[in-house]
Order: structure tokens, then C-alpha cells, then sequence
């Protein structure tokens, strides 16, 4: 820059009723009579006396009354790092703006005297209503809207799942779609059936009130138990409920726990491993797989593949035992189909029909030999908000007279516990099995058999039973066993999801 050494100066611009300060650069000529036109002399006596030094002086400049370093090597290089290359103009005064810029002060710029930053900067007050007014309108409709929303009374079913449920799931209950909703999971359908029917309010409700994770699902299911009422929350899912208008779909309210030898009515789809050992003599284990699935609205299918290991004992009058043999059992197939079920009341009732075929080796006791052909009615009814009755009575016809025709019933109660208000559930049961032969002289046998299940993943879709068989007849050649089976709920998740 054309001139000399720059120097930052407080100067003051004197009127009739004081002295307005402010902080300018000036630009002095090293050289009298310099380009700007002005000697030295002209633009000190311009200035004013300066403000007086202090007496301590180092090598980076002097201080000035106010603190500031001023003169120097250092403080000279202070000034050209902090601030931008000025315009060359020599020998006039210029005005520092806020944002950093050097500009020529304007010469015929005179602030009115007191007026501080408001007499200097006279559009600065239009400025800001012209920046705050529109942002204030805002903000009060806003919160007007605001207001009006959350006062709306949420008190039907529709009000109820319009407001919390329908910006995701979708006013008809499809689901909106990955681009409206903005994730890449997908959203269920609540107009399928098959879906929306199984499972019962209980789980509905807590994925509900605590979001997704509490069931084992997805985190963007968000928890409403914080902005609705468990009235409100009831009254979303009665809306949900309606989206599968066919009611032949039985209700999962009428879904219980699974007893470990009485035949529930509800349809499901499942596989279940049962294992059972005898621990008094004759010694014998049992297995079994059943896999249900359902197909239409009320019917399942089923298949039953059992094993069996015996211990033969001695054989022929001798002193060492005979061994064990074991194999596969009878096959059996099945068909189950719902006649009658009464959300209102908790009441099923079901109708199954199943076919034992001969694939047993019958002597080695593996199997009857014949076919079997097995009618059975099984009925289940909710008690209470959490008690459940399961009964069951069928027969075994044999496909010739060998051996006979049994009768046999079954009867389970239980009531299901859960660990706080929606963790594992725990269902002690309590079942009475009966069976005869029909024919003449015949006496029933009963057994009592106390058992447990309890769900193991967060989903509810895997649970474990352990029970205990005990013949209340013990002189007829039965032991006690015990027992246990592994259930999975296919349809809900895999083994590893839901945890």
C-alpha cells in the first residue's frame, strides 16, 4: 500500500454537546507534502493530540491508556494479520465496518450527538422487524396448530388411530410406502388376515405402549404409552382389528398355552419336539415331531412322526436283560378344522381327524400294526383375565378288532403369569388324562400330570414345558414319567429372531 505506517488511534469527533468516539484507521504519509496532498503536520493537527503512552515500552510497541499495544515492529504485524489489505486511498479517514471490510467513510456522514448505535446505524431497527415480524407470525401459528392438535379429543377408535397409528400404517392399513415413510423396512398389512388375527391383544398392546423392541421387533415401532392413555391405546387397536373384515378368522384372544398331551382347538402354525422318559421300571423313552400349519381360515393340517426306545428286560427265563430296541412309531396325519369360535364368550371348538398308519415295527413293540383311525373334539375356554381350560375326548378305532377300540378324554387348567407387566409369560397347568377299552369288564386308568411353560424369546414365539406324569394306578403296570417339549412358533420369526 502507497503511504507509511499505519496506526490505530481513538479519534473523536467533537459537536456542541460532546464527544462521540470511534475507532478509525489513518493513514500517515512518511514524507511531508506525501501523495494524499497533506503533510504530516496537516493530518496531526486534524487528529488531535494523542492519547497519552504509558511509560513501559518494549521491544513490540507502547500501551495506550485503554490497554491497547500500539507502534512497533510486532504490533504493526498484528494489524496487517487481522485485517484485510486496505483500499489505496492516502490521507483520509476511514470507517471500520462490523464484518471486517475497510470502506472510505462517507465525508459527509455526522452522527446525531447521544444517539449511540442507533443514531449510526438509522435502518438498523427496520432491519430487524423486517427479520423478526414474519418468524414471529410463524411461530405463533405453529403453536396455535400445535394446540389445536393435541386438544382434538381422541375418543373413537377411528380418532384414535388416525392420530397415532395412520401416518405409517396408512388410513386403509396397508401400509404407506418405503418412500413415504422414509426406512426400508417393510410395514405389515394389517388387511391380511392370516396376519392381523393370530396373535392375541395382550402382545398387540405391548408393542403398542412400548414400541417395537419389547416383542423383538424392528426400533421404529415407536412406544405410545407416554402420549396416549391405555384407553386410547385399546381404542387404536379395536380400529386395527376391523382392517380383516372376514370373521372367520378366529380370534388370537382365544390362543392359550399348550398343554403337553391335551389338544388345544385353536389352529396355529408350529413345530414341537416332545420328548418323554419313563423313570421306574419297565424303562422306556418317547419322542415325538408334530408340525402344524394352518391353511384357509380355520383349518390346519398336521403331521406326527413318533420314536420310541424300550428296554426289553430279560428275555426267555434268563438272568440278563434282553437289551433295547428302539425305531420309529406310527405315522399319523391330520386335519383340524375350527366349528365354533365366540370372542365374546372365550369359547372354541374344533373338530380333528387323524389317520395312524402302520410304519411301526409291531414286534418289537413299536407300533399297533393296523390302521388307526382317531375323531377327537377339543374345546378351549378363556376364564377370567388370564385362566384357560382345555378338553379333549376322542377315540382310537382300529381298522380290525386288534386290539380294540379305546376311548380316552383329557382335561388341563392353567393360568398364565407374566414377569412384570409384558416380559416372559409362565403357565402352570394342571391336566387329568382318562382312557378305556371299550369292551365288556373294562376299567378306566387315570393319570394327573402337573406341568409348566414358559416362553423363552421376547417375541413369545418360543416356549419350553417340563411336566410330570403320574398313573394313579400304579398296579397296572404303568410308571412315572417325565416329560418336556420344545415349541416354536414358525410364523412369528425365526429361532434366532425375537430375542
Amino acid at each position: 500500500m502507497a503511504g507509511g505506517p499505519l496506526m490505530l488511534s481513538r479519534l473523536c469527533r467533537f459537536e456542541e454537546s460532546g464527544c462521540v468516539p470511534r475507532h478509525t484507521l489513518v493513514a500517515r504519509p512518511s514524507f511531508p507534502g506525501g501523495r494524499g496532498g497533506r503533510s504530516a503536520a496537516a493530518v496531526r493537527a486534524q487528529r488531535g493530540p494523542l492519547p497519552r503512552k504509558s511509560s513501559r515500552t518494549d521491544g513490540a510497541g507502547s500501551r495506550d491508556d485503554v490497554g491497547r499495544r500500539t507502534g512497533g515492529a510486532g504490533g504493526l504485524a498484528r494489524l496487517r494479520r487481522a485485517r484485510p489489505p486496505l483500499p489505496p486511498e492516502e490521507g483520509r479517514l476511514l470507517q471500520r465496518r462490523r464484518d471486517g471490510w475497510i470502506k472510505p467513510a462517507p465525508s459527509s456522514y455526522s452522527p446525531r450527538v447521544g444517539a449511540g448505535m442507533k443514531g449510526r446505524h438509522p435502518m438498523r431497527k427496520t432491519l430487524w422487524a423486517a427479520i423478526f415480524l414474519p418468524a414471529g407470525l410463524t411461530f405463533a401459528l405453529g403453536s396455535r396448530a400445535g394446540t389445536e392438535g393435541t386438544t382434538r379429543p381422541l375418543d373413537t377408535p377411528l380418532a384414535a388411530y388416525s392420530a397415532a397409528c395412520a401416518s405409517c400404517h396408512g388410513d386403509d392399513g396397508r401400509g404407506r410406502s418405503r418412500e413415504r415413510v422414509g426406512f426400508e423396512v417393510a410395514l405389515p398389512d394389517f388387511t391380511e388376515c392370516t396376519f392381523a388375527t393370530r396373535e392375541p391383544d395382550a402382545d398387540w398392546f405391548a408393542v403398542t405402549h412400548e414400541g417395537g423392541p419389547e416383542r423383538g421387533f424392528d426400533h421404529r415401532m415407536p412406544a405410545f404409552g407416554a402420549a396416549l392413555s391405555e384407553g386410547q391405546i385399546a381404542m387404536a387397536l379395536e380400529h386395527v382389528r376391523t382392517f380383516c373384515g372376514d370373521d372367520a378368522w378366529p380370534s388370537g384372544n382365544l390362543n392359550q398355552a399348550r398343554p403337553m398331551f391335551t389338544e388345544k382347538a385353536f389352529v396355529e402354525d408350529e413345530f414341537v419336539f416332545t420328548f418323554g422318559a419313563a423313570v421306574q421300571e419297565p424303562y422306556a423313552v418317547d419322542a415325538e415331531l408334530l408340525l402344524e400349519t394352518r391353511f384357509g381360515a380355520r383349518s390346519q393340517f398336521e403331521l406326527i412322526v413318533p420314536f420310541a426306545g424300550l428296554d426289553l428286560g430279560p428275555a426267555n427265563g434268563e438272568s440278563d436283560g434282553g437289551g433295547w430296541t428302539g425305531g420309529i412309531g406310527d405315522i399319523a396325519v391330520g386335519v383340524k378344522h375350527v366349528l365354533l369360535a365366540a370372542e365374546s364368550t372365550g369359547s372354541i371348538l374344533s373338530a380333528i381327524a387323524e389317520i395312524i398308519t402302520p410304519t411301526g415295527d409291531a414286534d418289537r413293540d413299536l407300533g399297533q400294526g393296523v390302521f388307526v383311525f382317531e375323531p377327537t373334539l377339543a374345546f378351549g375356554q378363556s376364564l377370567g383375565p388370564a385362566g384357560f381350560l382345555h378338553l379333549q375326548a376322542g377315540m382310537e378305532v382300529p381298522a380290525r378288532n386288534d386290539p380294540g377300540t379305546e376311548a380316552f378324554w383329557r382335561l388341563a387348567y392353567g393360568y398364565t403369569f407374566t414377569q412384570g407387566r409384558f416380559g416372559r409369560s409362565w403357565s402352570p397347568m394342571l391336566e387329568l388324562l382318562g382312557n378305556i377299552d371299550l369292551e365288556e369288564g373294562a376299567t378306566p386308568h387315570w393319570d394327573l400330570a402337573p406341568q409348566i411353560q414358559i416362553t423363552l424369546s421376547t417375541r413369545q414365539h418360543i416356549a419350553l414345558a417340563l411336566a410330570t406324569r403320574i398313573p394313579l394306578e400304579p398296579d397296572h403296570g404303568r410308571t412315572i414319567g417325565v416329560w418336556t417339549y420344545f415349541l416354536w412358533e414358525w410364523f412369528d420369526g425365526g429361532l434366532g429372531e425375537g430375542w
